[in-house]
Formats: structure tokens, C-alpha cells, sequence
């Protein structure tokens, strides 16, 4: 595979645009970045002769990009390969406009190609830089209202944590170009009305807004015996103000990652004299990608430092947390908690 070159001069930006269909929208960028002496690199997955038989409008694309000296034109561009094309950290920003599967296809190959192409691109994005992905209302999955919806998405900010990226913005996107790239073939497609830029970037010390934030969640059970609680440090009403359970939550945390405890409740089960305190612990990514993986590791940690800092066992040990969510979708993840219960009694909100 033939590398692209790099560029010589790291004062001046260089942008890369994958999956251009007609070229149409890196023809349109290109005078904008030219003027700001930004280097684009414009790319299609097909070969130069299949591009120009499929396209009425390429040849006119090619030649408004390339007439800047600092623009390029490249095919054969596998937006799932690119550190095959391209150095470690030389990309400052990687633009792929409402990526597709060829071809009809369900959510599975369109989060598979997104899941992919997130996995490429943070590889060779420059610390700084900047992974844009427009997506229809509903693909990326931030504005879920529902966890049905959520479900049905391409799930983005989930992905982007699974290869060390963090969403940092949702914004509307303007289509101002040619959308010509249906299922491959030289027909324009829509995009509805409202489309969104999801915009993600390597980790800094720059919280994410809570909205953008990917949680898990998981119950804490801890039996109440009455020989425990006599050697616990704290007494029942401390425990269930829920401060002592967050900060050794958060102290057990990576750096990072935003602990909270918004429910607790005291219950008793029909087969059992010993009443539960129970806790829902919900973990976020504040500063840092939050993944299954590593929410599961601070659950393994806490049930292991009740017992041994606080002298209290816990009940039903080792149950993975939940699959990553949107925080906002928690206050329905809730609700359905709070109805999965079937108790005759208050959970109490922390």
C-alpha cells in the first residue's frame, strides 16, 4: 500500500476527508482551507478510472480541489485502514460525512463500519485534533429519549470509548454541498432536516459536559446484620446519606471518571430475617473515555473495599455492571429501576 506523504511543515493544519462520495464536499471546503493555509487531503475508497466512470461531477471535484498547492486528491482510501495511509498523531482533523454501509444494510454493519473507522482515526489523530462525523437524527444516539432508541442507534459515543476517544460536542450540522453518494452510485441521498456533527477527541484535562458523559451503572447490596454494622465505623443513618459510599467509590476511580449515587433504599427480602441497604452507583466518563471494562474494574474495587474498610459484606458479588448509556438517559433508567423494584415502598434519591 502506498503511504501518503506527510506534511513538512507542523505549524499548518492538515485535514482529512474520507468517503467524499463525488468530492463534492471536500471541493466545497477547499477554498476556505486553502485560504487559512490548511492542508486537505480529499479521499474516496474507490480507484481514480471507477470514480470518474461513477460520478458525473468528479473530474470538475478533482480539479477544484487540486488547483490549490496544498490540496490533494487521494483514491483507494479505506476509512477503516488509515494508519496503513497515514503516520501515528499526523491528522489534525478526520472528517467522514454521514458514513454508510454499501449497499441496504442494518444498524449492525453501520455501527460495525463506525465502530472501525473510530478505531482508525484515533490512531492517527494528532493530540489536539479533532474525528467530525455528521450523522442523521437517530444514528448517533446522544439524543435518545428512550433506551429503545438508544438501542436502535450506532451508538457512537460508546464506540469512541472503546478505542480511547471521548465525545466532546454534538452540534447541528449545515449541509451547504452536493449530496451525491447513494449506496455508491451517483444519486443524492437525504439526510432529514436536523442533522448532527458529532465531534470527538482524544482525552485532556477539559471535562466533558454532563450530557455528552457515557455512565454505567450497577446495584451495591450490603446486608444490614447487626454484628457488621456494631464494627462499622459509620452508623446506618451515615451509610445511607450516601457520602461515605461516593467517596470511596471516587477514591477507588480513575482519574477522571464522575461517581454518583442517585438512589438508595432499604429493603427486605421474603426469604431472608437480614434487611438490604442498597445503593445505585452510576459511573461517567468526566475527563476520560469510560468503558464497560473499566466501570466494572471500580465495582470489582468497591465491593472488595466495603468489606475490608468498612467491615460490611456485600450480597450478589461479581454481577458485571451495565452496558454504557447516554447520562441523560439516565433519570428513564430510573424510572424503570424504580418500577423493576415491586416494592411496597420509597426508594429514596439521593
Amino acid at each position: 500500500t502506498t503511504r501518503t506523504p506527510e506534511p513538512n511543515d507542523e505549524t499548518h493544519e492538515t485535514w482529512l476527508i474520507v468517503g467524499d462520495g463525488d468530492l463534492s464536499y471536500s471541493a466545497h471546503r477547499a477554498p476556505h482551507l486553502a485560504a487559512r493555509n490548511v492542508r486537505l487531503i480529499a479521499t474516496v475508497l474507490e480507484d481514480q478510472a471507477t470514480h470518474l466512470r461513477t460520478y458525473r461531477n468528479s473530474q470538475t471535484a478533482i480539479d477544484a480541489i487540486s488547483k490549490y498547492s496544498n490540496h490533494t486528491v487521494t483514491f483507494e482510501v479505506d476509512a477503516t485502514r488509515l494508519e496503513e495511509r497515514f503516520s501515528t498523531r499526523s491528522l489534525d482533523r478526520i472528517i467522514f460525512n454521514f458514513p454508510h454501509w454499501p449497499g441496504k444494510a442494518n444498524n449492525r454493519y453501520n455501527r460495525a463500519l463506525l465502530n472501525e473507522f473510530l478505531k482508525s482515526a484515533s490512531a492517527v489523530l494528532r493530540a489536539n485534533g479533532e474525528i467530525h462525523v455528521p450523522l442523521c437524527v437517530g444514528q448517533g444516539g446522544q439524543e435518545a429519549t428512550s433506551v429503545r432508541q438508544w438501542r436502535q442507534s450506532w451508538m457512537a459515543s460508546l464506540y469512541a470509548a472503546e478505542h480511547g476517544l471521548i465525545l466532546r460536542n454534538v452540534e447541528p450540522f449545515r449541509v451547504e454541498y452536493s449530496l451525491s453518494s447513494y449506496r455508491g452510485v451517483d444519486r443524492p441521498f437525504a439526510v432529514g432536516t436536523d442533522p448532527l456533527n458529532y465531534v470527538f477527541t482524544l482525552p485532556n484535562s477539559i471535562p466533558v459536559a454532563e450530557h455528552l458523559q457515557v455512565s454505567c451503572r450497577h446495584e451495591l447490596r450490603i446486608p444490614l446484620e447487626p454484628e457488621s454494622l456494631q464494627s462499622c465505623r459509620y452508623s446506618l443513618q451515615e451509610l445511607t446519606e450516601t457520602k461515605v459510599i461516593t467517596k470511596l467509590a471516587a477514591d477507588l476511580a480513575p482519574q477522571g471518571v464522575r461517581v454518583s449515587v442517585p438512589l438508595w433504599d432499604v429493603f427486605r427480602l421474603d426469604h431472608s430475617p437480614v434487611p438490604l441497604l442498597v445503593f445505585l452507583l452510576v459511573y461517567s466518563g468526566e475527563t476520560m473515555p469510560l468503558t464497560r471494562l473499566v466501570a466494572d474494574e471500580i465495582r470489582a474495587k468497591l465491593e472488595t473495599a466495603t468489606f475490608e474498610r468498612l467491615g460490611l459484606p456485600v450480597a450478589k458479588r461479581n454481577r458485571m455492571v451495565s452496558k454504557p448509556f447516554p447520562y441523560p438517559l439516565l433519570d428513564v433508567l430510573i424510572a424503570e429501576y424504580v418500577d423493576a423494584q415491586e416494592m411496597n415502598h420509597s426508594i429514596h434519591k439521593s
